[in-house]
C-alpha cells in the first residue's frame, strides 16, 4: 500500500509541475487524440480513420498545441520518474501508471510533426532555440529530425539562419540535421515517423535501413 500511495503521490505531482494546460479540440484533450496516434489494436482501416481525425485535431489546435509539445519534449530522465515507472508496470492491477520520460518525449515528438502552418514554423523555431540554450538539447534535434521528415524546407531554411548566427551555440547539431536532410531528400517523409509511433522510440534510435523495412 506504500508504494501505491507513493507512486500516486509522485505521479499527480510529476503530471501537475512537469507540463501545460493542455489545449482541447471538440471536448477531448490534446493527450486523448495523440492516443489515436498509435495502432492500438484496431483494425487497420479504423486505425486510419482515428488517426486522420487525430491529426485533423492536431493541426487545429494550431499554435495552442506548442506549449504542451515543448513541456512534454523537455521531460528529463529522472530516476524518480522511472522509479515509478517500474513499480507501476509491476502493480499492474494498481491504477496510476507512470510514463517513462522517453515515452513521453516520444508521443509529442511524433505528434507534433503533424502542425502545419504559423503552429509548425513556431515549434520549429522554439525547438532550435532550445537546442542553443537548454541541456537535452538532442531532444530538441529529435524532434526538428521528425518534422524535418515531413517539412524538409521548412526546417532547412530556419537550420541555415540559425547557422548564419555568430551567437548559434551546439553547430554540430545544426550541421548534423542539415546533413540528414541532404541525405534523405529523396525520402518520403511519412516513412520514418510513422514506424516510430508503432515502437514508441525516440528517433535517434532509428537505423534508416531498419526503419523502413
Amino acid at each position: 500500500m506504500a508504494v501505491i500511495v507513493a507512486v500516486a503521490t509522485v505521479a499527480v505531482l510529476v503530471g501537475v509541475m512537469a507540463h501545460e494546460r493542455e489545449p482541447e479540440y471538440q471536448g477531448r484533450k490534446l493527450s486523448e487524440w495523440m492516443v489515436d496516434l498509435r495502432p492500438n489494436g484496431l483494425s487497420p482501416d479504423e486505425f486510419l480513420k482515428r488517426k486522420d481525425q487525430a491529426k485533423k485535431a492536431i493541426r487545429s489546435m494550431g499554435t495552442n498545441a506548442v506549449p504542451y509539445f515543448m513541456s512534454r519534449i523537455k521531460t528529463p530522465d529522472s530516476s524518480v520518474r522511472q522509479w515509478c515507472s517500474d513499480w507501476s508496470d509491476r502493480l499492474t492491477w494498481c491504477p496510476v501508471k507512470v510514463s517513462p520520460a522517453d515515452e513521453i518525449r516520444g508521443q509529442a515528438q511524433y505528434a507534433s510533426t503533424y502542425l502545419d502552418g504559423e503552429a509548425a514554423h513556431q515549434i520549429v523555431a522554439e525547438l532550435i532555440t532550445m537546442m542553443q540554450k537548454e541541456k537535452n538539447e538532442e531532444f530538441a534535434a529529435e524532434a526538428l529530425w521528425g518534422i524535418a521528415l515531413r517539412q524538409p524546407d521548412l526546417v532547412a531554411v530556419a537550420l541555415r539562419e540559425a547557422r548564419k548566427n555568430p551567437a548559434t551555440r551546439h553547430r554540430r547539431w545544426i550541421e548534423w540535421l542539415l546533413e540528414q536532410l541532404g541525405s534523405h531528400s529523396d525520402k518520403h517523409s511519412e516513412v520514418l515517423p510513422d514506424i516510430i509511433i508503432i515502437e514508441w522510440k525516440p528517433l535517434s534510435a532509428f537505423d534508416e535501413k531498419a526503419a523502413t523495412k
